[in-house]
């Protein structure tokens, strides 16, 4: 019978460790794990094949956010480690992900919404199986899903699958949306038509085409703007409603991810990376970027839909309600 001990964990130690080390060892995988083809519950005609980098400078800013901060220094918490625990399948990473990742962040995030807007409340439903298919992890709060996780067995996410897809821009320190928008445009041409892009992203042993389906079918069937992968081992945040420029106004509840003027940001973050965004702080940071996206002074965004189960002769399904909202909210990307 495996012991298990228990210890109290800080927010801010929360936000600056790795997961527990006794979780790290996967028996019998090897150093990348292949997910083959995409299967038929996947399949979408649409899904991104541009990225550009998420300004990790915009999260970095929500993290240091005065009531953020507080909730953090207050936060204490058990956390009960299995030493010798191995991550073989998806299913035990799901269950780790739940126990020393997830819970944590949940009550530091409610906490959160406690503060700024009482009688606000984050929903969190796994392994949801509706007319959109099965989907691992969903965040809602008031109706409204702010942020979508799928999980994989660990090995599965590799950066180097990604990094050719990502346009490298050239831009000054301080550029305004309608620059950064210009250089993505002036970008695209070339680079979606080079042989590197054509050949990497058919190879049989390169996992982004698979997640990028995924990713897209989730953040077009939840009208969620972040949807994050996770794999113990790497995190990947992508946000499908990026920052545009002023005057260009896409629909949100569409794939405008195809049109390249917005094109779908990512962010890769590690326990090992030398910047510090490790799991937990950049799960922290999805969730808060996903409700500012959603939310405005604690009501929905004009436009944003809720997600409300309905039962048609007796089976459950799901349908999407477009909520009034508070009027357009102001996007920092419109200001030149």
């Amino acid at each position: 019978m495996t012991s298990t001990s228990l210890r109290k964990v800080s927010g801010k130690h929360l936000l600056s460790q790795p997961l527990p080390v006794a979780l790290r060892d996967s028996i019998g995988q090897p150093d990348y794990l292949d997910l083959g083809t995409v299967e038929d519950s996947t399949v979408t005609t649409i899904w991104p094949t541009v990225f550009v980098t998420l300004d990790k400078a915009k999260l970095a800013g929500m993290i240091d956010d005065e009531d953020v901060q507080a909730v953090l220094e207050e936060f204490q918490n058990p956390m009960e480690l299995e030493p010798g625990q191995v991550l073989l399948t998806e299913a035990d990473v799901e269950r780790a992900a739940h126990s020393y990742l997830m819970h944590h962040i949940h009550i530091i995030f409610q906490d959160y919404l406690d503060m700024q807007f009482p009688g606000m409340s984050l929903r969190c439903d796994a392994q949801m199986t509706r007319d959109s298919g099965r989907t691992d992890v969903i965040w809602t709060v008031l109706g409204i899903t702010i942020a979508v996780m799928e999980l994989k067995n660990c090995h599965a996410l590799r950066t180097s699958d990604w990094t050719p897809h990502i346009l490298q821009l050239e831009l000054g320190p301080t550029p305004t949306a309608q620059q950064r928008s210009d250089e993505i445009i002036k970008k695209c041409g070339n680079f979606l038509e080079s042989d590197e892009i054509a050949e990497n992203i058919f190879n049989e042993k390169n996992n982004c085409k698979v997640l990028s389906i995924q990713a897209a079918k989730y953040a077009k069937t939840h009208f969620t703007p972040v949807v994050v992968l996770f794999d113990w081992l790497n995190m990947i945040l992508l946000d499908f409603q990026p920052e545009v420029y002023e005057g260009y106004k896409p629909d949100w509840n569409e794939s405008q991810w195809m049109d390249h003027r917005c094109p779908v940001e990512i962010m890769f973050a590690a326990d090992e990376a030398e910047d510090g965004w490790n799991m937990s702080k950049t799960l922290l940071a999805a969730l808060i970027f996903g409700f500012n996206k959603c939310f405005s002074e604690g009501k929905p965004v004009e436009g944003r839909k809720v997600r409300k189960a309905v039962r048609v002769n007796d089976d459950e399904t799901e349908e999407y309600l477009a909520v009034p909202g508070a009027g357009t909210r102001t996007r920092p990307g419109n200001v030149p």
